[in-house]
């Protein structure tokens, strides 16, 4: 199981010296590090790259089915005991304080309601001007079965009205039933670097996801290999 902050040992290259994107995973409500290492590897993001994972700052409970594939400690980023716009607040502060210490990242994956978590903190408004970063805490973002978007509508007022600039890959799924919700929040990144794929599942990345759907296979690897050269993001970023 993994702690947070914790790296995926198996994501290490077998000769050590090509270079591999680091990228930061986030699971949603309910939800635990454990069940966000199962979804990376169903995507064979660990093949491709060194994963760290973060969970949650917020005790939960386990989601809809996910009890009979681990055992927790459950996590959230979102106390719906209390006030969940401070508590929102406050989990970007913890999201900071990780990458204060820890950051930046080539890219980031996240999953329900990390993408609102995710898209919030990647707008410069954020991580700029609340946070005073000096560089994006990621250069690209891969946003799976994206949820949460009343949080995310709350934050309106403070994000950019020209979008997020980053490369980004947004997974569907066809039967999700906050679908509607993913399609909405990709309306808050750019269309000239955003990606997107509508899988046959849904509200979940599974073990099997790309032997069944190999088209997804070829799309994500190509989005890898677009974005996880540092200076082809550089100078993508910086046109």
């Amino acid at each position: 199981m993994m702690n947070k902050g914790q790296s995926s040992e198996s994501s290490k290259g077998k000769d050590g010296t090509s270079f591999r994107p680091r990228i930061l995973c986030l699971h949603g409500h309910n939800s635990c590090n454990e069940i966000t290492e199962m979804q990376i590897f169903g995507l064979e993001l660990d093949k491709r790259a060194k994963c760290d994972f973060l969970h949650g700052p917020y005790p939960g409970k386990a989601g809809d089915g996910l009890a009979l594939f681990s055992n927790g400690p459950w996590y959230t980023w979102v106390d719906v005991s209390s006030v969940a716009q401070e508590s929102l607040e406050n989990s970007l502060e913890y999201l900071a304080n990780h990458l204060r210490e820890n950051g930046p990242y080539d890219g980031v994956y996240c999953f329900s309601l990390s993408c609102t978590l995710v898209t919030i903190f990647s707008d410069p408004a954020i991580w700029r001007d609340q946070f005073d970063f000096s560089d994006r805490p990621w250069k690209f973002a891969i946003l799976a079965c994206a949820g949460g978007l009343q949080w995310l509508e709350t934050s309106r007022r403070r994000l950019s009205a020209k979008g997020i600039d980053i490369p980004t890959l947004h997974l569907k799924g066809a039967t999700d039933q906050i679908l509607d919700q993913s399609t909405k929040l990709e309306k808050y990144w750019t269309d000239a670097t955003r990606k997107s794929y509508t899988h046959k599942g849904g509200h979940t990345i599974d073990m099997t996801i790309l032997r069944r759907e190999p088209e997804l296979k070829r799309l994500l690897l190509g989005f890898l290999d677009e974005n996880s050269s540092t200076q082809a993001l550089t100078n993508k970023l910086e046109k």
